[in-house]
C-alpha cells in the first residue's frame, strides 16, 4: 500500500517537473596530444533549454499542437524540450607565444 503511495507521488512530481537551464558553454581545449602545433578548441553553447510536460492547462497554439502529436495512451510520462540557440564549434588554437615573451610597454 506505501509502495503505491509512493509511486503515485513520485510520479505526480515528474509529470508536473518543468526544468529551465540557461547560458550553456561546454568547452574542451586540446593542447597537451596534439602534435605539430595542431591545437584545438571545440564545444557546444545554447542560450536555453526549457523541459515540460506535453499536457498544460494553459498551452500556447505550438506547444498544444506538438503535444498532441506526442502524447501516448501507455501511461508513460513524457516531455517535451525546447532547445534555443545552439551552436558546436572547432577551432584550432594558435600559439600566440611562439616567438618567447611577449613585452608589454
Amino acid at each position: 500500500f506505501h509502495r503505491r503511495i509512493m509511486e503515485g507521488l513520485i510520479r505526480d512530481i515528474l509529470q508536473k517537473l518543468h526544468i529551465h537551464i540557461r547560458n550553456v558553454h561546454i568547452r574542451l581545449e586540446d593542447t597537451t596530444f596534439s602534435k605539430d602545433d595542431h591545437a584545438f578548441a571545440c564545444g557546444m553553447t545554447w542560450e536555453s533549454v526549457h523541459i515540460q510536460a506535453t499536457s498544460q492547462g494553459e498551452e500556447s497554439d505550438e506547444m498544444e499542437k506538438l503535444s498532441e502529436t506526442v502524447r501516448s495512451s501507455d501511461g508513460c510520462i513524457q516531455k517535451v524540450a525546447f532547445l534555443n540557440h545552439f551552436a558546436i564549434y572547432w577551432n584550432a588554437i594558435e600559439d600566440t607565444n611562439k616567438g618567447g615573451p611577449v613585452e608589454l610597454s
